[in-house]
Formats: structure tokens, sequence, C-alpha cells
């Protein structure tokens, strides 16, 4: 069984709060999330500076859990919401361990809709 915690070079240092998220790809170990508009403060590891990413993939790699719950707009971004969905992804090869957990929250324009999504991984990454 895994134990689970949350990377401390993720949070607080990435921010999501403008986030667009692009079509994911899902695979048995990796999940691929294409991003737009992600910033990075100051005082992360690997970008002691910050950085902002007008366009990034963020990369998920030995993946134990994903789970997105789903908020469709009702028309526009304006107009509410129909009734929340969950979307459990998988499966995935069992891990063992330490395996952090990642929270993405943003809009999918190719749902139309507000997503809330958990993933429990190994590690993750930024790609440009």
């Amino acid at each position: 069984m895994a134990e689970t915690r949350v990377d401390p070079t993720f949070d607080p240092f990435i921010d999501l709060n403008e986030v667009i998220i692009g079509q994911p790809q899902i695979g048995n170990e990796t999940i691929v999330v294409p991003v737009s508009n992600l910033a990075i403060w100051p005082g992360h590891p690997t970008y002691p500076e910050g950085k902002l990413f007008p366009k990034c993939r963020l990369v998920f790699e030995n993946a134990a859990s994903s789970v997105r719950t789903i908020y469709e707009y009702v028309g526009t971004r304006t107009g509410g919401f129909k009734p929340e969905r969950t979307v459990i992804d998988g499966p995935f090869v069992p891990k063992t361990g330490k395996v952090f957990q990642y929270l993405i929250e943003g809009v999918s324009e190719e749902l139309n809709a507000w997503v809330s999504w958990k993933i429990e991984s190994v590690s993750y990454r930024i790609e440009q």
C-alpha cells in the first residue's frame, strides 16, 4: 500500500488559478496534462525566480490514482453549472512506498467545464 503525501515542490509553488486544461493523455502509469497559463511562484527548487508558462505539460509519472470532478457549465461560464460528475481514471499499476497527491483545478475548454482533479503519483515534471 502506498503512503500519500503532498509534494512540497508542487504546493504552494504552482499557481493553477488561471489554468486552462487541455485534453489529457492517461496511460496505466503516466498522466500528461496540457495546460496554459501555469505560474510558478519564486522559491520553487527548479525555478527559484518563478516562471510563467503560457503553454506546457504537467507529466505525472508512476500514477497511482486519478479522480476528476467535472462541473460542466450551462451555456457560458457565467450561466451556472449542470450536476457534477466524477471520472475515475485507471486502472493504474499498484504502487508501494511514497506517492504524492496533486490537485489541479481549472477550466477545461474541451468539456466547457470547471475541473477539480486529484492525482496521486510518485513524481511530476513540467515540459515546455
